[in-house]
């Protein structure tokens, strides 16, 4: 029997006791309290707890601590789940803004290349159908762009001496261009066969 059961007990048993006494009519006193009534003084005893009480009581430990458990460990897993994709996000976002800088290229200059490769193209397809005076003038628009590419000049300086070889025209433009050719790219073997040519062509 528990501790609070036992102290029911005593005063379910003492209120019993008192309500059986009987009153002295004449003097309006209470007759003693019988020898038998029992009192709660002092230190109050408090009886062992059986091994079933025990068990019990262990049993329903066991069971919120588990259930504490239980609940750590979900909303430890939720915190991670949420967590996780938020730090691969701002990773992905730290390494996008540092690679930036070196990938990504402002618009002008994005637009410039397209229009430098464009030329380019269109100077070629003339090129290849003998229209050297178009070819020419392509590959002019594309030099002027001042992209850092030697495709161009040396492309514009071939047309233009065609030009001078088939037509008679731009050969002045074209002796110009070789020289500057021969003084930025003097080992390169390209200025080398366009310079023989050109010297046939002086003949």
């Amino acid at each position: 029997m528990g501790v609070y059961s036992h102290m029911n007990q005593l005063y379910r048993e003492n209120m019993r006791k008192i309500r059986t006494s009987r009153y002295n009519k004449k003097r309006g006193l209470k007759k003693p309290v019988p020898s038998d009534y029992v009192t709660a003084s002092g230190k109050v005893e408090i009886p062992e707890i059986s091994f079933q009480e025990k068990m019990v009581l262990k049993r329903r430990v066991e069971k919120r601590q588990a259930h504490q458990k239980k609940m750590t460990i979900i909303g430890i897993t939720v915190a991670m789940i949420a967590v996780v994709p938020i730090a691969f996000f701002l990773i992905n976002e730290i390494t996008a803004g540092q690679n930036a800088p070196n990938n990504v290229k402002p618009s002008a200059e994005l637009l410039m290349e397209q229009d430098y490769q464009t030329f380019i193209g269109y100077g070629d397809e003339f090129l290849n159908k003998g229209q050297w005076y178009n070819a020419a003038f392509e590959y002019r628009r594309a030099v002027n762009l001042g992209i850092d590419d030697k495709r161009a000049d040396f492309r514009l300086t071939f047309a233009l001496i065609r030009l001078c070889e088939n037509e008679e025209e731009g050969c002045s433009e074209a002796q110009s261009r070789l020289n500057q050719l021969t003084s930025r790219f003097p080992l390169d073997p390209n200025v080398e066969e366009l310079r023989l040519r050109w010297e046939g062509i002086s003949k």
